[in-house]
This record gives C-alpha cells, sequence and structure tokens, in this order.
C-alpha cells in the first residue's frame, strides 16, 4: 500500500482564518464585552504619609491635585508655614499628579486619616478620591492638643475630572487606633 503525503500551504490557510475572525469581530465586536484590564490609574502611597501634626491655631480641611512643583511647595507652605514638613520623594509631573488632603483641626491624638481608595466611573470620566477618617467616640477620653493628619498619594497623569468624598467612623473608646499604613 502507498501513502499518501497531503502537501497544504499554510499562508492561505492562515488568511482565510484571518478574514472569518476580522468578519466576526465586525458583525459582533460592538456586542461583546472584552474586559480589559486598565492599567492607567496607578496610585502610589508616599513614603511618610500620612501623618499627623500639632498646630497652634484652627485650620480648614484642604483636598488639591498638586500638578506641578509650584502647587506641590504651595500646598506644603499652606499646610505647615514653619516648614517642619518634609517632602522628599522625587516627582516626574509630566506623567505624574500629587493628590494632597488634610482634615481640619481635631482636638487629640486619638484619630486616623489617609486616603482609603479611589473609584474610577468610566461613563463621567471621574475619579473620586475617597478619604477616611477615624474619630474617637464622643465620650472619650483626649490625649494631646491641636492637630491636624495630612495625607500624599501619586497618581498616574490624567485628563479626567476628579472628586473627593469623606468616609467617617467612630471608633469606641476602648478600641485603639492601628498606627501602621497600608499600601
Amino acid at each position: 500500500m502507498k501513502s499518501i503525503k497531503l502537501h497544504i500551504n499554510l499562508i492561505p490557510l492562515l488568511i482565510i482564518l484571518f478574514l472569518i475572525g476580522g468578519a466576526g469581530y465586525f458583525l459582533f465586536g460592538q456586542d461583546l464585552e472584552i474586559p480589559i484590564e486598565d492599567r492607567k490609574t496607578k496610585i502610589t502611597r508616599i513614603e511618610g504619609f500620612p501623618r499627623m501634626m500639632y498646630v497652634d491655631e484652627e485650620r480648614e480641611k484642604i483636598h488639591r491635585v498638586l500638578k506641578s512643583e509650584e502647587e506641590l511647595n504651595e500646598f506644603l507652605n499652606e499646610v505647615d508655614p514653619e516648614g517642619r514638613l518634609e517632602f522628599n520623594e522625587d516627582v516626574n509631573f509630566d506623567r505624574n499628579y500629587l493628590i494632597g488632603t488634610t482634615t481640619d483641626t481635631l482636638e487629640g491624638e486619638n484619630h486616623e486619616y489617609k486616603i482609603r481608595k479611589i473609584y474610577k466611573d468610566t461613563d463621567d470620566q471621574t475619579l473620586t478620591i475617597s478619604r477616611e477618617r477615624v474619630d474617637p467616640d464622643e465620650d472619650c477620653e483626649l490625649d494631646g492638643g491641636k492637630n491636624i493628619w495630612i495625607d500624599i498619594v501619586k497618581i498616574n497623569k490624567t485628563d479626567w475630572k476628579i472628586d473627593f468624598e469623606l468616609v467617617k467612623k467612630i471608633l469606641p473608646c476602648d478600641e485603639e487606633i492601628n498606627e501602621t499604613t497600608e499600601e
């Protein structure tokens, strides 16, 4: 018995498969939702933040998007006119923005504050910066004097609108606040 060898050129076969795939994509591509991981918004916590700073006078809360070195210096000078606050991070403002936030004046050291999450709304093209503040219960004994909390994070440069929200939590007197920070 003779063996039969079949020689098929693969190039026309690949072209046919490519055309079938392309036609299927154009026919059904808008109906299919292919999940693509969005790598555009990267969030980096700045070393040394969030942190508490004692103040002598009453302060208003601040939340800003810092788009340049000048805006960063203005923010740091507004938060700390005495110059005690150190910022040692090297930031390329051509590629990144900083989100700088503070609390209003708080009484006692029994508080915690940080930027917790950033939510994306792709329909409105909005980033919502969610800040979390943990306060002791009203009946708790407060240690320390007047202070504010400062937090700064770095995000990739974006042309989306940036909003801020604050989530407040009350901590019972018998529980201690965790002093560590998460990334």
